[in-house]
Parts: structure tokens; sequence; C-alpha cells
């Protein structure tokens, strides 16, 4: 596979060759398996995102490859959202996936609940919006607009 564009290539030790890039302070809060790229530009970003997500989808690089091209005279804001609408709309999907899709099934799912309690002083509180269709119904003067606490 080859890309174009600049490459930042770190300098190893032969016995790190199998380590990927991290960063020690990252790697002490997430305490988890990292790979740190630097990203140069809006296309490379996009490419390891792609990549990432979709590992066996090697066409997906040639469409993605294409649109970057088309869309190479537009500002950084534009490119990102036209080649990010690209793999919206030409991603493949594994049988299972299509299958789940077609018939509406719930392909996440979590047994935990979690519930906001906020402790703030009074003055120091966030409100929080009640929710659209709770606001439609009530009378257009009322001030009552904000979610009652827990406590």
């Amino acid at each position: 596979m080859s890309f174009s564009g600049r490459h930042l290539v770190l300098q190893r030790r032969t016995c790190d060759v199998y380590i990927n890039n991290y960063n020690p302070t990252c790697l002490a809060a997430w305490k988890a398996n990292m790979d740190v790229q630097l990203v140069l530009d809006a296309y490379a970003c996009i490419m390891y995102i792609v990549a990432y997500v979709t590992k066996n989808e090697r066409e997906m690089g040639e469409v993605l490859r294409s649109a970057k091209k088309k869309y190479s005279d537009k500002d950084i804001r534009s490119q990102m959202k036209k080649i990010g609408s690209v793999f919206l709309t030409h991603r493949e999907v594994s049988a299972q996936e299509a299958v789940f899709r077609l018939l509406g099934l719930t392909m996440l799912s979590c047994s935990v609940k979690r519930v906001f309690v906020p402790t703030d002083l009074p003055d120091n509180k966030v409100r929080i919006l009640k929710l659209s269709r709770w606001l439609q119904i009530l009378d257009s003067n009322s001030e009552d607009v904000y979610m009652t606490e827990i406590i």
C-alpha cells in the first residue's frame, strides 16, 4: 500500500520493533493498549480512523483516495465532511451486521444504569432543560423549563 504526504518515522531499538507508539503519561492514565499516531492532515486522520474501524475493507481506501482528490480544492472542514460522508455511504458491513440492521435488532446493550446526581452547592449547580416533548406541552408563559433535582 502506498501513501502520499508527510510521514514521521520514530527511531527505535531493535528490541522495540513490536511495541506500538505510546505516550507514557496517557498510558499511565489509560492503563490499556494504545497505538498513538501523529496526524499531519485531514486525509491522514480519516485514513487512520477508517483503517482502524474497517481493517479488512481494502476497497474503502480506494474510494476515500478518490474522494480526497475530488475535494482537495476545498477547505479542511469541507474536506472532512465530504470524505466522512463518502465513508458513511460506502461502508461495507458483515453479514451479521446486515441481518441485525434489517431485522431492527439491537446491536448493543448495557445492563448498568447510571443516574447523574448533582452535588454542587446551589450557586454552582448546572441545570438541565426538560425534554423537548415536555417543553412543548408547557404553557408558553411557564418558567418551569428545568429538570427537577433528585435530591
